[in-house]
Formats: C-alpha cells, sequence, structure tokens
C-alpha cells in the first residue's frame, strides 16, 4: 500500500473512531454499538466489562445510569493504519454508586483523563484497550481488596505483535 492510501486509511479510521465516540458515549446511542463495532470486538480494557459487543452494551447502559451527564470529550486523536489512539476527558455527576469499582458517591462531579488504543478492520472496530488517569475516582472508592469485578478480568496486556 502506498503512503497517501495508508494516509486515507488513517483518517477515515480516525474519523470512525470519533464519531462512534460522540454517538455512542456522547450521544447516548447504545444501539449504534451494533453499527461500530465488529460483531467478533474484543473488550480489553482492565475498566470495562471483558467480553463483545453485548457486553459493552451492558457495561455501558450501567455507567450511563450511574453517570447520566457523562461526557467523553477527545483532546488528542492520533492514527496510523488500522490503530488509533484517542486522549480524553471524561466528565460528569454520579448520580448512585458504581459497586463493581467500589465507587460510594452520589452527586458528586468527577473529572479524569484516559487514553484508548482501538484496532479498526474493515470499517469496524475490533478491539480496545484504555487506561485511565483513576487518582480522581480514589476519593470515591472504598475498597479494601480488588472487587469481584477486578478479580474476574483477564490479563488485559497490550499484545507484543
Amino acid at each position: 500500500m502506498t503512503w497517501w492510501l495508508e494516509m486515507d486509511e488513517a483518517k477515515a479510521n480516525a474519523a470512525l473512531v470519533q464519531r462512534a465516540f460522540d454517538v455512542i458515549f456522547n450521544g447516548r446511542q447504545l444501539d449504534a454499538i451494533d453499527e461500530f463495532y465488529a460483531e467478533d470486538f474484543v473488550e480489553r480494557s482492565p475498566y470495562v466489562r471483558h467480553g463483545g459487543r453485548a457486553d459493552l452494551k451492558a457495561w455501558l447502559t450501567e455507567i450511563l445510569a450511574s453517570i447520566p451527564d457523562l461526557v467523553h470529550r477527545t483532546t488528542r486523536i492520533i492514527s496510523t493504519g488500522n490503530e488509533v489512539v484517542v486522549f480524553a476527558t471524561v466528565t460528569g455527576t454520579f448520580e448512585r454508586e458504581v459497586p463493581d469499582y467500589g465507587i460510594h458517591a452520589e452527586l458528586q462531579e468527577v473529572t479524569f483523563g484516559t487514553a484508548h488504543w482501538l484496532e479498526i478492520r474493515k470499517g469496524r472496530i475490533v478491539s480496545h484497550w484504555q487506561i485511565a488517569d483513576t487518582g480522581p475516582l480514589v476519593r470515591f472508592a472504598s475498597i479494601v481488596g480488588p472487587t469481584d469485578h477486578q478479580r474476574s478480568l483477564p490479563d488485559p496486556s497490550f499484545p507484543t505483535e
């Protein structure tokens, strides 16, 4: 593939990911997950329920019930070929507890940074990794040890290929 075609692919993939975040997270259109994420999508983030599209929908439904005003604002997006990296700021107000994460807060505002690494194939998101600045969330947590959710997660390691 020539460099200008790769550049076009990278731009298209960055636009796909930004649109997915805008429509699904900010627009609350959870049914659009099937449009943007591949059937064989794999979630690898230590913060998100592992599994496929149905698991992502279930997780996001719970998060939006707890933080109904959640906003995911992209601050930088980098794309090369089939990989897209997104840096973002997430803001919102906890309306209720998030026990999977040991968060016991109500009507508390939060702002934290995240970085996402997404892999794109044939115009769909096929995998997602994430890291987050959990420092701002710690003040709401009352965790003595890992939660059941955290204990059940597989190794979130990035691929080495």
